[in-house]
Protein backbone atom coordinates (compact mmCIF):
# COMPACT_ATOMS: atom_id res chain seq x y z
CA UNK A 1 0.00 0.00 0.00
CA UNK A 2 1.19 3.49 -0.97
CA UNK A 3 1.19 6.45 1.48
CA UNK A 4 -1.53 7.81 -1.21
CA UNK A 5 -3.97 5.04 -0.07
CA UNK A 6 -3.54 5.11 3.36
CA UNK A 7 -4.41 9.27 3.62
CA UNK A 8 -7.55 8.32 1.20
CA UNK A 9 -8.90 5.23 3.59
CA UNK A 10 -12.50 5.28 3.90
CA UNK A 11 -13.01 7.63 7.56
CA UNK A 12 -15.25 4.21 8.48
CA UNK A 13 -11.96 2.62 9.14
CA UNK A 14 -9.89 5.31 10.63
CA UNK A 15 -13.13 5.73 13.29
CA UNK A 16 -13.38 2.17 13.72
CA UNK A 17 -9.05 2.52 14.71
CA UNK A 18 -9.59 5.02 17.36
CA UNK A 19 -13.02 3.27 18.99
CA UNK A 20 -10.55 0.19 18.90
CA UNK A 21 -8.19 2.05 20.62
CA UNK A 22 -10.46 3.67 23.58
CA UNK A 23 -12.01 -0.20 23.81
CA UNK A 24 -8.42 -1.31 24.69
CA UNK A 25 -7.71 1.25 26.90
CA UNK A 26 -11.31 1.02 28.53
CA UNK A 27 -10.78 -2.71 29.01
CA UNK A 28 -7.40 -2.07 30.54
CA UNK A 29 -8.79 0.19 33.07
CA UNK A 30 -11.88 -2.40 33.82
CA UNK A 31 -9.49 -4.75 34.23
CA UNK A 32 -7.88 -3.23 37.20
CA UNK A 33 -10.61 -0.95 38.89
CA UNK A 34 -13.46 -2.87 37.80
CA UNK A 35 -13.44 -6.39 37.48
CA UNK A 36 -17.46 -6.66 37.09
CA UNK A 37 -17.08 -4.79 33.53
CA UNK A 38 -17.95 -7.50 30.58
CA UNK A 39 -16.16 -8.89 28.31
CA UNK A 40 -15.87 -7.03 24.67
CA UNK A 41 -18.64 -8.14 22.45
CA UNK A 42 -18.82 -9.81 19.28
CA UNK A 43 -19.14 -6.82 17.75
CA UNK A 44 -16.07 -5.23 19.36
CA UNK A 45 -13.90 -7.86 18.66
CA UNK A 46 -14.51 -7.49 14.71
CA UNK A 47 -13.47 -3.98 15.32
CA UNK A 48 -10.58 -4.33 17.23
CA UNK A 49 -9.43 -7.01 14.90
CA UNK A 50 -9.60 -4.78 11.71
CA UNK A 51 -8.13 -2.33 13.94
CA UNK A 52 -4.79 -4.60 14.15
CA UNK A 53 -5.13 -4.82 10.96
CA UNK A 54 -5.16 -1.55 9.67
CA UNK A 55 -2.08 -0.84 12.19
CA UNK A 56 -0.26 -3.45 10.69
CA UNK A 57 -1.08 -2.02 6.91
CA UNK A 58 0.52 0.84 8.26
CA UNK A 59 3.56 -0.36 9.32
CA UNK A 60 4.13 -2.12 5.51
CA UNK A 61 3.31 1.48 4.78
CA UNK A 62 5.77 3.12 6.83
CA UNK A 63 9.02 -0.22 5.92
CA UNK A 64 7.43 0.35 2.10
CA UNK A 65 8.72 4.43 3.03
CA UNK A 66 11.64 3.81 4.38
CA UNK A 67 12.60 1.27 1.84
CA UNK A 68 11.68 4.06 -0.76
CA UNK A 69 13.82 6.46 1.01
CA UNK A 70 16.86 3.54 0.92
CA UNK A 71 16.49 2.94 -2.43
CA UNK A 72 16.37 6.50 -3.61
CA UNK A 73 19.68 7.22 -1.74
CA UNK A 74 21.07 3.97 -2.93
CA UNK A 75 20.12 5.38 -6.55
CA UNK A 76 21.81 8.62 -6.21
CA UNK A 77 25.31 7.42 -4.51
CA UNK A 78 24.87 4.61 -7.35
CA UNK A 79 24.88 7.50 -9.71
CA UNK A 80 27.65 9.58 -8.21
CA UNK A 81 30.13 6.91 -9.04
CA UNK A 82 30.18 4.67 -5.67
CA UNK A 83 31.10 1.09 -7.02
CA UNK A 84 29.39 -0.77 -3.99
CA UNK A 85 26.33 0.99 -4.72
CA UNK A 86 26.67 0.43 -8.27
CA UNK A 87 26.53 -3.23 -7.64
CA UNK A 88 23.65 -3.38 -4.95
CA UNK A 89 21.43 -1.71 -7.68
CA UNK A 90 22.71 -3.63 -9.81
CA UNK A 91 22.09 -6.91 -7.77
CA UNK A 92 18.65 -5.17 -6.92
CA UNK A 93 17.70 -5.38 -10.27
CA UNK A 94 18.70 -8.78 -10.77
CA UNK A 95 16.90 -10.19 -7.85
CA UNK A 96 14.07 -8.19 -7.75
CA UNK A 97 14.42 -6.88 -4.58
CA UNK A 98 13.03 -3.73 -4.02
CA UNK A 99 12.40 -2.86 -7.71
CA UNK A 100 11.10 -4.73 -10.94
CA UNK A 101 13.42 -7.41 -12.04
CA UNK A 102 15.41 -5.95 -15.15
CA UNK A 103 18.16 -7.56 -16.22
CA UNK A 104 19.73 -4.92 -18.52
CA UNK A 105 19.37 -2.45 -16.02
CA UNK A 106 21.61 -5.12 -13.47
CA UNK A 107 23.60 -5.96 -16.49
CA UNK A 108 24.15 -1.70 -16.91
CA UNK A 109 24.98 -0.93 -12.96
CA UNK A 110 26.84 -4.10 -12.42
CA UNK A 111 29.12 -3.28 -15.07
CA UNK A 112 29.51 0.11 -13.98
CA UNK A 113 30.95 -1.61 -10.76
CA UNK A 114 33.23 -4.15 -12.61
CA UNK A 115 34.46 -1.21 -14.25
CA UNK A 116 35.96 0.17 -10.87
CA UNK A 117 37.00 -3.06 -10.01
CA UNK A 118 34.90 -4.26 -7.99
CA UNK A 119 35.63 -8.19 -7.53
CA UNK A 120 32.15 -8.88 -6.83
CA UNK A 121 30.84 -7.02 -9.99
CA UNK A 122 33.44 -8.57 -12.28
CA UNK A 123 32.55 -11.76 -10.88
CA UNK A 124 29.02 -11.24 -11.55
CA UNK A 125 29.58 -9.75 -15.19
CA UNK A 126 31.58 -13.16 -15.83
CA UNK A 127 28.36 -15.16 -15.09
CA UNK A 128 25.97 -13.16 -16.95
CA UNK A 129 28.25 -13.36 -20.20
CA UNK A 130 28.34 -17.10 -19.45
CA UNK A 131 24.74 -17.47 -19.47
CA UNK A 132 23.40 -14.97 -21.80
CA UNK A 133 21.78 -12.63 -19.09
CA UNK A 134 21.22 -9.07 -20.88
CA UNK A 135 23.89 -9.64 -23.65
CA UNK A 136 24.78 -12.29 -25.97
CA UNK A 137 26.90 -15.35 -24.80
CA UNK A 138 30.30 -14.79 -25.21
CA UNK A 139 32.81 -16.77 -23.67
CA UNK A 140 35.85 -14.37 -24.27
CA UNK A 141 34.31 -11.68 -22.33
CA UNK A 142 33.09 -14.35 -19.97
CA UNK A 143 36.89 -15.50 -19.31
CA UNK A 144 38.40 -11.81 -19.14
CA UNK A 145 36.37 -10.45 -16.46
CA UNK A 146 36.87 -13.74 -14.43
CA UNK A 147 40.50 -13.32 -14.52
CA UNK A 148 39.88 -9.71 -13.62
CA UNK A 149 38.18 -11.09 -10.43
CA UNK A 150 39.92 -13.80 -9.22
CA UNK A 151 42.94 -10.98 -9.29
CA UNK A 152 40.48 -9.05 -6.58
CA UNK A 153 40.68 -12.11 -4.41
CA UNK A 154 37.29 -13.70 -5.41
CA UNK A 155 37.34 -17.21 -3.82
CA UNK A 156 34.26 -18.31 -6.11
CA UNK A 157 36.04 -16.69 -9.52
CA UNK A 158 39.76 -18.16 -8.42
CA UNK A 159 37.75 -21.66 -8.28
CA UNK A 160 36.61 -21.66 -11.80
CA UNK A 161 39.70 -19.86 -13.44
CA UNK A 162 41.32 -23.12 -11.95
CA UNK A 163 39.05 -25.48 -13.17
CA UNK A 164 38.98 -23.77 -16.38
CA UNK A 165 42.65 -23.48 -16.85
CA UNK A 166 42.83 -27.46 -15.48
CA UNK A 167 40.09 -28.52 -17.94
CA UNK A 168 41.92 -26.50 -21.00
CA UNK A 169 45.00 -28.15 -20.34
CA UNK A 170 43.56 -31.60 -20.05
CA UNK A 171 41.92 -31.22 -23.48
CA UNK A 172 44.53 -29.98 -25.36
CA UNK A 173 47.73 -32.44 -23.78
CA UNK A 174 49.06 -32.65 -27.16
CA UNK A 175 50.65 -29.60 -26.32
CA UNK A 176 54.40 -30.09 -25.18
CA UNK A 177 54.51 -31.73 -21.28
CA UNK A 178 56.43 -28.65 -20.65
CA UNK A 179 53.30 -26.20 -21.41
CA UNK A 180 50.85 -28.59 -19.67
CA UNK A 181 53.19 -28.55 -16.23
CA UNK A 182 52.76 -24.53 -16.31
CA UNK A 183 48.75 -24.85 -16.52
CA UNK A 184 48.40 -27.51 -14.07
CA UNK A 185 50.88 -25.01 -11.91
CA UNK A 186 48.68 -22.12 -12.19
CA UNK A 187 45.32 -23.67 -12.13
CA UNK A 188 46.85 -25.57 -8.61
CA UNK A 189 47.91 -21.67 -7.41
CA UNK A 190 44.25 -20.45 -8.36
CA UNK A 191 42.69 -23.96 -6.02
CA UNK A 192 45.18 -22.46 -3.69
CA UNK A 193 44.36 -19.16 -3.47
CA UNK A 194 40.42 -19.92 -3.58
CA UNK A 195 40.99 -22.42 -0.47
CA UNK A 196 43.05 -20.18 1.29
CA UNK A 197 39.98 -17.97 1.63
CA UNK A 198 37.79 -21.08 2.78
CA UNK A 199 36.20 -22.29 -0.26
CA UNK A 200 35.06 -25.80 0.45
CA UNK A 201 35.13 -26.84 -3.73
CA UNK A 202 38.93 -25.42 -3.75
CA UNK A 203 40.21 -27.88 -0.53
CA UNK A 204 39.02 -31.08 -2.67
CA UNK A 205 40.40 -30.07 -5.11
CA UNK A 206 44.23 -29.13 -3.93
CA UNK A 207 43.64 -32.27 -1.84
CA UNK A 208 43.59 -34.20 -5.04
CA UNK A 209 45.85 -32.89 -6.94
CA UNK A 210 48.73 -32.82 -4.95
CA UNK A 211 47.69 -36.67 -3.76
CA UNK A 212 48.02 -38.08 -6.81
CA UNK A 213 50.25 -35.97 -8.94
CA UNK A 214 49.12 -36.72 -12.09
CA UNK A 215 48.92 -32.39 -12.49
CA UNK A 216 51.41 -31.40 -10.38
CA UNK A 217 54.24 -32.57 -8.27
CA UNK A 218 52.79 -35.05 -5.71
CA UNK A 219 53.13 -32.97 -2.79
CA UNK A 220 51.63 -35.74 0.71
CA UNK A 221 52.11 -32.80 3.23
CA UNK A 222 50.00 -30.25 1.58
CA UNK A 223 47.38 -32.95 0.21
CA UNK A 224 47.38 -34.02 4.18
CA UNK A 225 47.55 -30.75 5.36
CA UNK A 226 44.36 -29.18 3.48
CA UNK A 227 42.64 -32.67 4.45
CA UNK A 228 42.94 -32.01 8.13
CA UNK A 229 41.70 -28.90 7.43
CA UNK A 230 38.53 -29.83 4.85
CA UNK A 231 37.54 -32.76 8.20
CA UNK A 232 37.87 -30.00 11.05
CA UNK A 233 35.62 -27.67 9.07
CA UNK A 234 32.69 -30.03 7.97
CA UNK A 235 33.19 -32.34 11.51
CA UNK A 236 34.46 -30.36 14.30
CA UNK A 237 33.76 -33.22 16.42
CA UNK A 238 37.04 -35.48 14.59
CA UNK A 239 40.29 -35.19 16.25
CA UNK A 240 43.10 -34.21 14.02
CA UNK A 241 44.91 -37.22 14.15
CA UNK A 242 42.21 -39.00 11.96
CA UNK A 243 43.53 -41.91 10.06
CA UNK A 244 45.27 -40.49 6.93
CA UNK A 245 43.68 -40.67 3.25
CA UNK A 246 47.15 -41.19 1.94
CA UNK A 247 48.68 -44.87 2.51
CA UNK A 248 52.53 -44.32 2.29
CA UNK A 249 52.29 -41.12 4.03
CA UNK A 250 54.90 -40.87 6.82
CA UNK A 251 54.45 -40.07 10.58
CA UNK A 252 57.26 -37.16 9.71
CA UNK A 253 54.84 -36.14 6.84
CA UNK A 254 52.07 -36.46 9.19
CA UNK A 255 53.83 -34.29 11.69
CA UNK A 256 54.36 -31.31 9.13
CA UNK A 257 50.97 -31.61 7.51
CA UNK A 258 49.63 -30.87 10.76
CA UNK A 259 51.65 -27.86 11.28
CA UNK A 260 51.12 -26.80 7.97
CA UNK A 261 47.15 -26.94 8.72
CA UNK A 262 47.14 -24.77 11.68
CA UNK A 263 48.63 -22.25 9.93
CA UNK A 264 46.25 -22.62 6.93
CA UNK A 265 43.36 -22.23 9.67
CA UNK A 266 44.93 -19.32 11.25
CA UNK A 267 44.88 -18.27 7.43
CA UNK A 268 41.12 -19.06 6.69
CA UNK A 269 39.77 -17.58 10.12
CA UNK A 270 41.56 -14.51 9.33
CA UNK A 271 40.10 -14.12 5.84
CA UNK A 272 36.45 -14.73 7.30
CA UNK A 273 37.07 -12.24 10.06
CA UNK A 274 37.96 -9.72 7.44
CA UNK A 275 35.44 -11.10 5.16
CA UNK A 276 32.46 -10.75 8.20
CA UNK A 277 30.48 -13.57 9.37
CA UNK A 278 27.73 -12.37 7.77
CA UNK A 279 25.88 -13.58 4.19
CA UNK A 280 26.89 -11.54 1.05
CA UNK A 281 24.72 -8.28 -0.22
CA UNK A 282 23.92 -10.88 -3.03
CA UNK A 283 22.20 -13.76 -0.92
CA UNK A 284 21.38 -11.00 1.88
CA UNK A 285 18.55 -9.25 -0.93
CA UNK A 286 18.16 -13.02 -2.70
CA UNK A 287 16.47 -13.72 0.70
CA UNK A 288 14.96 -10.47 0.67
CA UNK A 289 12.95 -11.11 -2.40
CA UNK A 290 12.61 -14.54 -1.97
CA UNK A 291 10.37 -14.40 1.19
CA UNK A 292 7.95 -11.30 -0.45
CA UNK A 293 7.44 -14.61 -2.54
CA UNK A 294 9.15 -13.97 -5.73
CA UNK A 295 9.96 -17.41 -7.75
CA UNK A 296 12.85 -15.95 -9.75
CA UNK A 297 14.32 -15.77 -6.34
CA UNK A 298 13.48 -18.41 -4.46
CA UNK A 299 14.78 -20.32 -7.73
CA UNK A 300 18.36 -18.40 -7.58
CA UNK A 301 18.49 -19.24 -3.98
CA UNK A 302 18.07 -22.70 -4.69
CA UNK A 303 20.87 -22.99 -7.24
CA UNK A 304 23.33 -21.56 -5.34
CA UNK A 305 22.75 -23.53 -2.17
CA UNK A 306 23.25 -26.53 -4.57
CA UNK A 307 26.38 -25.22 -6.47
CA UNK A 308 27.97 -23.84 -3.07
CA UNK A 309 27.84 -20.64 -4.58
CA UNK A 310 28.82 -18.07 -2.27
CA UNK A 311 27.05 -20.09 0.01
CA UNK A 312 28.09 -23.82 2.05
CA UNK A 313 25.95 -26.55 -0.17
CA UNK A 314 22.62 -27.46 1.67
CA UNK A 315 20.44 -29.64 0.69
CA UNK A 316 17.41 -28.86 2.95
CA UNK A 317 17.83 -25.30 1.71
CA UNK A 318 18.17 -26.26 -2.11
CA UNK A 319 14.84 -28.64 -1.98
CA UNK A 320 12.93 -25.70 -0.38
CA UNK A 321 13.43 -22.69 -2.44
CA UNK A 322 13.05 -25.12 -5.36
CA UNK A 323 9.73 -26.62 -4.18
CA UNK A 324 8.96 -22.84 -3.49
CA UNK A 325 9.58 -21.10 -7.14
CA UNK A 326 8.18 -24.09 -8.57
CA UNK A 327 4.98 -23.74 -6.66
CA UNK A 328 5.21 -20.05 -7.43
CA UNK A 329 5.33 -20.96 -11.54
CA UNK A 330 8.39 -20.67 -12.26
CA UNK A 331 8.89 -23.12 -15.70
CA UNK A 332 12.67 -23.29 -14.80
CA UNK A 333 12.44 -24.10 -10.92
CA UNK A 334 9.04 -26.73 -12.69
CA UNK A 335 12.03 -28.63 -15.18
CA UNK A 336 14.54 -28.82 -12.22
CA UNK A 337 11.94 -30.77 -10.06
CA UNK A 338 10.69 -32.61 -12.43
CA UNK A 339 13.89 -33.77 -13.68
CA UNK A 340 14.77 -34.57 -10.24
CA UNK A 341 12.04 -36.59 -9.67
CA UNK A 342 12.56 -38.77 -12.69
CA UNK A 343 16.33 -39.45 -11.92
CA UNK A 344 15.62 -40.08 -8.30
CA UNK A 345 18.32 -37.10 -7.26
CA UNK A 346 18.08 -34.56 -4.72
CA UNK A 347 14.48 -35.37 -4.59
CA UNK A 348 12.88 -39.82 -3.90
CA UNK A 349 12.29 -40.99 -7.26
CA UNK A 350 8.51 -40.32 -8.67
CA UNK A 351 7.47 -41.10 -11.97
CA UNK A 352 4.04 -38.92 -11.47
CA UNK A 353 5.80 -36.65 -9.36
CA UNK A 354 7.94 -35.86 -12.49
CA UNK A 355 5.69 -35.66 -14.99
CA UNK A 356 3.46 -33.20 -13.17
CA UNK A 357 6.45 -30.94 -13.24
CA UNK A 358 7.57 -31.48 -16.69
CA UNK A 359 3.90 -31.11 -18.14
CA UNK A 360 3.70 -27.57 -16.38
CA UNK A 361 6.97 -26.37 -17.13
CA UNK A 362 6.09 -27.57 -20.83
CA UNK A 363 2.88 -25.58 -20.55
CA UNK A 364 4.69 -22.53 -20.05
CA UNK A 365 6.66 -22.86 -23.22
CA UNK A 366 9.93 -24.49 -21.33
CA UNK A 367 11.70 -26.07 -24.31
CA UNK A 368 13.67 -28.75 -22.05
CA UNK A 369 10.53 -29.95 -20.59
CA UNK A 370 8.32 -30.24 -23.82
CA UNK A 371 11.46 -32.26 -25.56
CA UNK A 372 11.51 -34.26 -22.20
CA UNK A 373 7.82 -35.01 -22.38
CA UNK A 374 7.87 -35.83 -26.34
CA UNK A 375 10.90 -38.44 -25.35
CA UNK A 376 8.47 -39.86 -22.57
CA UNK A 377 5.36 -39.98 -25.20
CA UNK A 378 8.17 -41.64 -28.00
CA UNK A 379 9.06 -44.68 -25.93
CA UNK A 380 6.26 -45.05 -23.47
CA UNK A 381 8.64 -44.38 -21.05
CA UNK A 382 6.13 -43.66 -17.40
CA UNK A 383 3.26 -42.83 -19.71
CA UNK A 384 1.63 -44.79 -22.48
CA UNK A 385 3.48 -44.63 -26.00
CA UNK A 386 1.48 -41.98 -27.99
CA UNK A 387 3.27 -40.66 -30.86
CA UNK A 388 1.00 -38.65 -31.69
CA UNK A 389 1.61 -36.80 -28.24
CA UNK A 390 4.86 -37.31 -28.97
CA UNK A 391 4.99 -35.34 -31.69
CA UNK A 392 2.82 -32.39 -30.57
CA UNK A 393 5.40 -31.82 -27.69
CA UNK A 394 8.45 -32.36 -30.63
CA UNK A 395 6.87 -29.87 -32.53
CA UNK A 396 6.66 -27.20 -29.77
CA UNK A 397 10.40 -27.41 -28.45
CA UNK A 398 11.41 -27.53 -32.61
CA UNK A 399 9.63 -24.13 -33.08
CA UNK A 400 11.43 -22.43 -30.29
CA UNK A 401 15.54 -23.64 -32.18
CA UNK A 402 16.02 -26.49 -30.47
CA UNK A 403 18.39 -29.27 -32.71
CA UNK A 404 17.41 -32.34 -30.59
CA UNK A 405 13.67 -31.75 -31.08
CA UNK A 406 14.14 -30.36 -34.66
CA UNK A 407 16.30 -33.86 -35.23
CA UNK A 408 13.29 -36.18 -33.99
CA UNK A 409 10.68 -34.13 -35.50
CA UNK A 410 12.00 -34.89 -38.94
CA UNK A 411 12.55 -38.64 -38.21
CA UNK A 412 8.92 -39.24 -36.88
CA UNK A 413 7.87 -37.01 -40.89
CA UNK A 414 10.07 -39.41 -42.49
CA UNK A 415 8.97 -42.42 -40.50
CA UNK A 416 5.50 -41.52 -41.05
CA UNK A 417 4.53 -41.92 -37.23
CA UNK A 418 2.56 -39.65 -34.92
CA UNK A 419 1.68 -38.04 -38.85
CA UNK A 420 1.60 -39.16 -42.58
CA UNK A 421 5.23 -39.90 -43.90
CA UNK A 422 5.75 -36.11 -45.69
CA UNK A 423 9.34 -36.20 -47.15
CA UNK A 424 9.33 -32.43 -47.26
CA UNK A 425 8.92 -31.84 -43.75
CA UNK A 426 11.46 -34.16 -42.72
CA UNK A 427 14.21 -32.62 -44.76
CA UNK A 428 12.94 -29.61 -43.75
CA UNK A 429 13.31 -30.12 -39.53
CA UNK A 430 16.56 -32.42 -40.24
CA UNK A 431 18.17 -29.67 -42.26
CA UNK A 432 17.02 -26.86 -39.32
CA UNK A 433 19.18 -28.83 -37.07
CA UNK A 434 22.09 -29.59 -39.25
CA UNK A 435 22.37 -26.49 -39.47
CA UNK A 436 22.69 -25.82 -35.97
CA UNK A 437 25.30 -28.61 -35.58
CA UNK A 438 22.77 -31.78 -34.95
CA UNK A 439 25.47 -34.30 -36.59
CA UNK A 440 22.64 -37.00 -36.70
CA UNK A 441 20.35 -34.82 -38.41
CA UNK A 442 23.50 -33.89 -40.60
CA UNK A 443 24.10 -37.77 -41.07
CA UNK A 444 20.45 -38.71 -41.96
CA UNK A 445 20.51 -36.07 -44.49
CA UNK A 446 23.39 -37.60 -45.97
CA UNK A 447 22.05 -40.47 -46.55
CA UNK A 448 18.69 -39.24 -48.04
CA UNK A 449 20.68 -37.75 -50.56
CA UNK A 450 22.95 -40.43 -51.35
CA UNK A 451 19.84 -43.23 -51.15
CA UNK A 452 16.99 -40.31 -53.03
CA UNK A 453 14.72 -41.04 -49.68
CA UNK A 454 12.43 -38.88 -50.63
CA UNK A 455 15.00 -36.07 -52.36
CA UNK A 456 16.05 -36.30 -55.38
CA UNK A 457 19.53 -38.39 -55.61
CA UNK A 458 22.46 -35.83 -55.21
CA UNK A 459 25.82 -37.64 -54.31
CA UNK A 460 27.79 -33.84 -54.45
CA UNK A 461 25.18 -33.19 -51.50
CA UNK A 462 25.38 -36.45 -49.64
CA UNK A 463 28.77 -35.72 -49.02
CA UNK A 464 28.38 -32.42 -48.11
CA UNK A 465 26.21 -33.36 -44.99
CA UNK A 466 28.03 -36.48 -44.73
CA UNK A 467 31.64 -34.63 -44.07
CA UNK A 468 29.85 -32.32 -41.40
CA UNK A 469 29.67 -35.39 -38.79
CA UNK A 470 32.64 -36.84 -39.63
CA UNK A 471 34.73 -34.07 -38.69
CA UNK A 472 32.98 -34.06 -35.69
CA UNK A 473 33.97 -37.87 -34.98
CA UNK A 474 30.94 -39.66 -36.28
CA UNK A 475 32.26 -43.47 -37.28
CA UNK A 476 28.95 -43.77 -39.13
CA UNK A 477 29.62 -40.56 -41.56
CA UNK A 478 33.61 -41.74 -42.19
CA UNK A 479 32.11 -44.88 -43.06
CA UNK A 480 29.73 -43.87 -45.49
CA UNK A 481 32.02 -41.18 -47.36
CA UNK A 482 34.37 -43.91 -47.72
CA UNK A 483 31.72 -45.62 -49.50
CA UNK A 484 30.11 -42.60 -51.62
CA UNK A 485 33.50 -41.98 -52.87
CA UNK A 486 34.70 -45.73 -53.73
CA UNK A 487 31.28 -46.29 -55.80
CA UNK A 488 29.65 -43.27 -56.40
CA UNK A 489 27.63 -43.49 -59.55
CA UNK A 490 26.69 -39.57 -59.53
CA UNK A 491 30.48 -37.87 -59.44
CA UNK A 492 33.72 -38.84 -60.23
CA UNK A 493 35.19 -42.13 -58.06
CA UNK A 494 37.96 -40.50 -55.76
CA UNK A 495 40.11 -43.46 -54.59
CA UNK A 496 42.28 -41.51 -52.25
CA UNK A 497 39.34 -39.78 -50.53
CA UNK A 498 37.69 -43.15 -50.55
CA UNK A 499 41.20 -44.51 -48.95
CA UNK A 500 41.30 -41.65 -46.73
CA UNK A 501 37.98 -41.94 -44.75
CA UNK A 502 37.94 -46.12 -44.35
CA UNK A 503 41.63 -45.19 -42.96
CA UNK A 504 40.49 -42.97 -40.75
CA UNK A 505 37.12 -45.29 -39.34
CA UNK A 506 39.28 -48.26 -39.40
CA UNK A 507 41.50 -46.59 -36.47
CA UNK A 508 38.70 -45.51 -34.71
CA UNK A 509 39.52 -44.85 -31.11
CA UNK A 510 36.16 -44.98 -29.34
CA UNK A 511 34.58 -48.37 -30.19
CA UNK A 512 32.14 -49.42 -27.81
CA UNK A 513 29.01 -51.24 -29.93
CA UNK A 514 28.91 -54.50 -31.75
CA UNK A 515 27.74 -52.15 -34.42
CA UNK A 516 30.91 -49.81 -34.24
CA UNK A 517 33.29 -52.84 -34.18
CA UNK A 518 31.16 -53.99 -37.33
CA UNK A 519 32.28 -50.57 -39.28
CA UNK A 520 35.68 -50.68 -38.25
CA UNK A 521 36.04 -54.50 -39.27
CA UNK A 522 34.15 -53.26 -42.59
CA UNK A 523 36.56 -50.19 -43.19
CA UNK A 524 39.58 -52.24 -42.61
CA UNK A 525 38.55 -55.42 -45.05
CA UNK A 526 37.45 -52.40 -48.03
CA UNK A 527 40.58 -50.17 -47.23
CA UNK A 528 42.78 -53.64 -48.15
CA UNK A 529 40.73 -54.05 -51.37
CA UNK A 530 40.98 -50.56 -51.93
CA UNK A 531 44.50 -50.50 -51.60
CA UNK A 532 44.85 -53.65 -54.46
CA UNK A 533 42.91 -51.21 -57.34
CA UNK A 534 45.72 -48.01 -56.27
CA UNK A 535 48.31 -47.27 -57.05
CA UNK A 536 51.71 -46.27 -54.47
CA UNK A 537 51.19 -42.70 -55.61
CA UNK A 538 47.71 -42.92 -54.43
CA UNK A 539 48.21 -45.04 -51.49
CA UNK A 540 50.96 -42.20 -50.45
CA UNK A 541 48.45 -39.42 -51.27
CA UNK A 542 45.24 -41.43 -49.31
CA UNK A 543 47.58 -41.44 -45.87
CA UNK A 544 48.58 -37.87 -46.27
CA UNK A 545 45.05 -37.27 -46.54
CA UNK A 546 44.02 -39.23 -43.84
CA UNK A 547 46.48 -37.68 -41.44
CA UNK A 548 45.11 -34.43 -42.27
CA UNK A 549 41.94 -35.01 -41.92
CA UNK A 550 42.72 -36.41 -38.29
CA UNK A 551 44.43 -33.43 -36.93
CA UNK A 552 40.52 -31.55 -37.82
CA UNK A 553 38.37 -34.15 -36.48
CA UNK A 554 36.73 -33.58 -32.83
CA UNK A 555 36.45 -36.89 -31.09
CA UNK A 556 35.12 -34.99 -27.83
CA UNK A 557 31.81 -34.74 -29.91
CA UNK A 558 29.19 -37.58 -28.55
CA UNK A 559 28.67 -39.10 -32.39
Amino acid sequence: MNPTTWRNMPHRKLLAFVLALSLLSGCRAGSVDNPDIEETGEGDKQELAEAQDIERRRERVEQGAATTRELIQLRQAAEQGHAEAQYEVGLRYYTGAGVPEDVSEALMWVRKAADQSHGDAQYDLSIMYIEGLGVPRNYKERMRWLRKSAKTGHSEAQLELGAYIENTAAIHMQSSEKEYAAAMKEAAKWYWKAAEQGNTRAREKVVVMYADGNRVPQDFVKAYAWHIVSAHSDQRSRPWSMKAPIPSITAEQIAEAQKLAAELHRHIASAKAAQGDTETLKIRLLHEAAAQGLASAQYKLSHMYREGTGVDRNRKEVRRWLQLAAEGGHAEAQYDLGHWYDIGSWMPKDERKALKWYRLAAEQGHVYAQYTLGGMYSRGEDVPKDDWEALKWYRLAAEQGYDSAQYLLGIMYRDGRGVERDYRRAVEWLSKAGEQGDYRAQYELGIMYANGDGVPRNYQEAVNWLRRPAEQGSLEAQYALGNLHASAEGMSKDYVKAYAWWKIASQFPLVITDEEVTRVENATKNLDKLTEKMTPVQVAAGKKLAAKLSDVIDYNCEC
